[in-house]
């Protein structure tokens, strides 16, 4: 773990913005160079098309392992960059970026307030203190998990399993981490810095510039680009709305699909989001004349989808294939299908090598509106009760009216204002490209029919992720709703629906960031303690990189859930964040066996036999909860002990002599 001191942090903070530079702009900016973009526009472009290939180039050379390879891969970009670049194009540079920054204050002021708004929730996320291990506010485990397995990807690529050694990483997409892990590998900054307050503050900023880049392409007006930067930083479901008018009073304690504070709280979709703007923004540029090297540029990014968010990847392209058979059957452009088919060769070799076993989608019907109906904060059961008493009575029009209140409310309550989107008028329309709206709508529609009515075999309920994805699209047509749709309404019409979009978004916003920001202010956070902080320490410097640790998750209810000694200890785990490798499909049965016969048989040799075999170096516990077999303490002895936590050493010598005694004739 790094030691946050102020110089320290100063110094791995300019490595950070040189590190941008270098990994993320100049390739960037390299591969745009014929686009002829304004600076201002280019800018965040190069970035979000940087971070696609330095995820690509990480994942390609790390399966051949030839890591060594990257640092090619970055001075052949800077050596190219320097020799196109001059001074009169930095001056020019500068000064666009000047000018637009000038003109566009009031869009850059909604964008601050925006990353603020979302760096409430995972900003300080991991940090080292003197208390101990400092969390607020995202979900603690989710943030460990992504902490174990960028570890895993900067030690090794086939990664492993975080919280069990020995077994490979499977079903899980690891992109997002990827370009964490090089980052830091080729950099020497802390990963944890780099994943929760680095790469964090350039997401959520370039959430926003890539939206009014979209907006400067289509020569949309700012008031376009002020209502959609609204819908994607603070847009929120209307959930409140609903419990309003069921008489549940004002209350957040139904939790949103999504909303604009939520944004960072599950990286890979930030990034995947993220990298979706980039592409939709590289994809009408190459809308104008369709070059070769942009074709293959944009097939890489909308390939890499898949590796960030497997469900933004299929969101994209479900649309680019619906455009590619448009442009092929209408206008015989065969360049659109050459597209479609790169993207999807890049798709496979970024998600069959990983998850190939990931299983599939299976149909559930209306059980995602039915499971929101009885949640007990409606107070709705009822009515689920007497669908399935008219449907026990065959009475199916009963049931089709329930079912049909079930639909209007989830979709209500969960897309929110967003749902303005839906009203728009012929000139509203043609605002927008059709290639763009057959990738929206096409995009659109797959992720509703995959979110709404099926489940993973692997991850289950997880597919309410191809919902988030339609929540934040819709946030384009929300925009173009509010800007040209409503124009020709009567004055007062026009004013009380722009009201009553803004009453139905920000209560949602403003009651999460002040709950994070009370959250920070009381101390009311995850944290390690300083006691266990300690005893890490002591197993980072007094043991080996390929020594086996035992955790007893007894003590440690944060391993239960997550692999986060893993993370603390930069070691191999012997079983380490059992739920979250059980949701990933990982069979852990057998090493719970043994992890239950360790901590509870009583028979001194019983437990020896259950270390035989098992590479367990360390074992660490707590002085609250000792073994059941107290003579195991004569092949485990103490290394380390504090007030809390007691770490001991596998004496497998001591060991082998208790089996052969006990196996010799009394």
């Amino acid at each position: 773990m790094y030691h946050p001191k102020f110089y320290s942090l100063l110094l791995y903070s300019i490595l950070y913005v040189i590190s941008v530079v270098l990994v993320f702009y100049i390739p960037g900016s390299v591969m745009l160079r014929s686009t002829r973009l304004r600076a201002s526009l280019q800018l965040p472009l190069s970035i979000t098309i940087g971070i696609g290939l330095w995820a690509l180039q990480g994942f390609v050379f790390g399966f051949l392992q030839l890591r060594w390879l990257t640092y090619a891969y970055l001075l052949i970009f800077v050596y190219v960059w320097i020799r196109n670049i001059s001074l009169r194009y930095i001056f020019s540079t500068v000064n666009s970026i000047k000018h637009s920054v000038a003109v566009n204050k009031r869009l850059l002021l909604i964008i601050v307030i925006g990353v603020f708004v979302q760096l409430s929730a995972m900003w300080f996320t991991m940090i080292p203190t003197q208390k101990g291990l400092f969390y607020c506010c995202g979900d603690s485990n989710d943030n460990t998990w992504f902490a174990a397995v960028t570890n895993e990807l900067i030690h090794s690529i086939p990664p492993r399993q975080p919280g069990m050694y020995g077994v490979p990483l499977q079903n899980y997409h690891f992109l997002s981490n990827l370009v964490v892990a090089e980052t830091a590998r080729v950099f020497h900054i802390p990963y944890l810095l780099v994943q929760y307050q680095f790469n964090t503050i350039l997401l959520s900023v370039l959430y926003g510039l890539l939206a009014v880049v979209f907006g400067r392409l289509l020569h949309l007006s700012d008031v376009y680009i002020f209502w959609l930067l609204f819908f994607l930083y603070f847009g929120s479901d209307a959930m409140y709305v609903t419990l309003l008018t069921l008489r549940k009073g004002l209350n957040f304690s139904m939790s949103s699909l999504e909303d604009g504070v939520r944004f960072l709280v599950n990286l890979p979709r930030a990034y995947a989001m993220v990298m979706m703007l980039g592409f939709l923004n590289l994809f009408i540029i190459w809308l104008k004349d369709k070059k070769l090297y942009l074709s293959i540029l944009i097939g890489l990014i909308a390939g890499s989808l898949v590796g960030f968010k497997v469900y933004a990847g299929i969101f994209v392209l479900a649309g680019l294939c619906m455009y590619a058979l448009y442009e092929f059957l209408r206008y015989k452009d065969i360049r659109p299908l050459a597209v479609f088919v790169l993207s999807g060769l890049v798709t496979l070799g970024l998600y069959l090598p990983i998850n190939a076993g990931a299983g599939g989608l299976y149909f559930t019907g209306l059980w995602r509106f039915e499971n929101f109906i009885v949640q007990p904060a409606l107070g709705l059961v009822g009515l689920e009760q007497a669908r399935v008493i008219y449907a026990q009575h065959n009475n199916w029009i009963h049931v089709a009216v329930n079912e049909g209140i079930y639909i209007a409310i989830f979709i209500f309550s969960i897309f929110g204002s967003k749902l303005a989107g839906l009203y728009q008028t012929k000139s509203s329309v043609r605002k927008i490209p059709i290639p763009v709206h057959i990738v929206f709508i096409t995009g659109m529609l797959v992720s509703l029919v995959a979110g709404l009515f099926f489940n993973q075999t692997i991850g289950s309920s997880n597919t309410f992720n191809f919902l988030v994805s339609v929540f934040i699209i819709m946030s384009f047509y929300a925009a173009l709703t509010m800007t040209y749709a409503i124009q020709r309404l009567p004055k007062i019409c026009k004013h009380l629906i722009i009201f009553i979009v803004i009453l139905a978004t920000i209560p949602r916003i403003i009651y999460e960031t002040s709950r994070n920001i009370d959250n920070l202010l009381k101390g009311r956070v995850t944290v390690v303690s300083k006691s266990t902080m300690d005893a890490v320490n002591y197993l980072q410097d007094n043991t080996k990189a390929e020594d086996v640790i035992f955790i007893d998750s007894r003590n440690y209810w944060y391993d239960v859930n997550a692999p986060m000694f893993a993370v603390l200890t930069d070691r191999p785990m012997y079983l380490s964040g059992k739920t979250m490798l059980n949701h990933f499909g990982v069979n852990t049965k057998e090493r719970e066996i043994v992890v239950n016969k360790i901590l509870q048989t009583n028979d001194q040799v019983k437990v020896a036999a259950a270390f035989t075999g098992s590479n367990i170096d360390y074992m660490v516990s707590s002085l609250t909860t000792p073994l059941a077999s107290t003579e195991s303490a004569a092949f485990l002895p103490v290394v380390y002990r504090n007030q809390y936590v007691v770490i001991q050493k596998v004496d497998y010598q001591k060991i082998k002599q208790i089996i052969l005694s006990f196996k010799l004739p009394q």
